[in-house]
């Protein structure tokens, strides 16, 4: 909502080529250490492990403002009926939703409240390998679902990764008035790091419109996840184009950092 991965030293081929190159022509000078070979992270949560997320969206498009917040709680269960896949069960806690009143006073905010939305959750079933498979709802949650978990994860798993790697995604963002704005999201992998919890894949995010449009859509942020066990840890979005302005922000808890 949403693998160990251990770096074994250098190519010992590359390492090779590299200390050929400075013996026989001294003008290359001195030599580049050999680019860490790919990577690869694999899907492999914490089954029954609870993960508790904070989420916050803020929208403008100049005439009228709004803002969500809430936690989001959620949970993977191996699924032995399903030959190894996984559950992915996601319930909403708390969530608190407020809109600009456009006929009030200057800065006033109508609290719109949880209501049954606090109540809503999620089923969705994974294969053994985190693919998406499928999820219970109508056909657009299915589709929204399955489109949210292939861009921020599925895409990630088991391909060689480096430093530098971008993958581009098809995103939409609805806009007021029924309206949706589609642009190109653009993920690079910024670094393998190691915290206290274990390793994180760091990955930077950037984007460009797509079809006829004349407003160029600009955005920045950055997404984390914890390799072993996978778990989200931070995702955040800032995107603009003309007067919208959107921006996303979910994070972990420090009850589970």
């Amino acid at each position: 909502m949403t693998a160990c991965l251990r770096l074994i030293g250098c190519s010992l081929f590359l390492g090779l080529v590299a200390c050929a190159h400075s013996n026989t022509d001294p003008r290359l000078g001195a030599t580049e250490s050999p680019s860490p070979p790919p990577r690869q992270i694999h899907f492999h949560p914490s089954s029954g492990a609870e993960i508790l997320e904070r989420f916050s969206f803020h929208r403008t498009d100049g005439t009228s403002e709004q803002r969500v917040e809430g936690t989001l709680n959620s949970r993977f269960d191996l699924s032995v009926e399903s030959g190894g896949g996984w559950t992915l069960t996601q319930k909403v806690t708390r969530l608190k939703t407020q809109k600009q009143n456009p006929q009030g006073p200057e800065g006033q905010w109508i609290d719109k409240g949880a209501g049954r939305l606090a109540e809503l959750g999620l089923v969705a079933h994974l294969a053994p390998d985190g693919t998406f498979v499928s999820v219970a709802g109508g056909r657009d949650l299915n589709d929204g679902s399955r489109d949210q978990w292939t861009s921020r994860f599925q895409q990630l798993f088991d391909r060689p990764l480096v430093i530098g790697t971008v993958i581009e995604t098809h995103e939409k963002l609805s806009l007021t008035d029924n309206q949706a704005m589609t642009y190109l999201l653009a993920r690079r992998v910024e670094s393998f790091r190691v915290v206290p919890s274990g390793e994180q894949l760091v990955l930077s995010l950037h984007c460009r419109a797509e079809g006829k449009t004349n407003s160029a859509v600009d955005c920045q942020g950055e997404q984390v996840i914890d390799l072993e066990p996978f778990r989200p840890e931070r995702y955040r979005l800032s995107l603009t184009r003309g007067d919208f302005h959107f921006n996303e922000d979910v994070s972990l808890l420090p009850l589970h950092r």
